[in-house]
């Protein structure tokens, strides 16, 4: 019936809305990690610096070590109705009135989980670890 269209039609724009709603929050979530992502190479970039003491690299890794966790933590906390975001699963939308593949949108996340979770094993302690962190 008509009827019956018209709210399967309307079940479709709110599931798009939730999905435009995920993403924006997954993009405010990897703007976030980008951000750290680049001081922390700004922090490598400084504690490569043959002219720096100990205690000056030092304090460069506690910081590089912090933004490391907190990429991390974003990475695995970003969700949506309990999904995690950021963690390379994809979503299938169903925006139409019937199951064919015309009436879906396949959402591919981004897996910034693993790529948080691989700074964690990076250091800049030493010039030679801060030059090896900036590859």
């Amino acid at each position: 019936s008509l009827a019956a269209s018209v709210k399967i039609s309307d079940q479709g724009r709110r599931n798009i809305s939730d999905a435009v709603s995920s993403l924006q929050i997954a993009d405010g979530a990897l703007d976030q990690i980008s951000q750290i992502g680049q001081r922390l190479g700004e922090l490598a970039a400084q504690s490569a610096n043959g002219a720096l003491s100990d205690e000056q690299r030092t304090a460069l890794n506690n910081e590089f070590t912090q933004l490391s966790q907190e990429a991390q933590r974003i990475a695995s906390t970003t969700q949506f109705n309990g999904q995690n975001l950021l963690s390379g699963s994809s979503q299938t939308i169903q925006a139409g009135s019937d199951s064919q593949s015309t009436s879906q949108i396949q959402v591919q996340g981004s897996n910034a989980t693993s790529l948080a979770s691989s700074l964690s094993a990076l250091d800049i302690r030493s010039a030679d670890s801060a030059r090896a962190a900036l590859d």
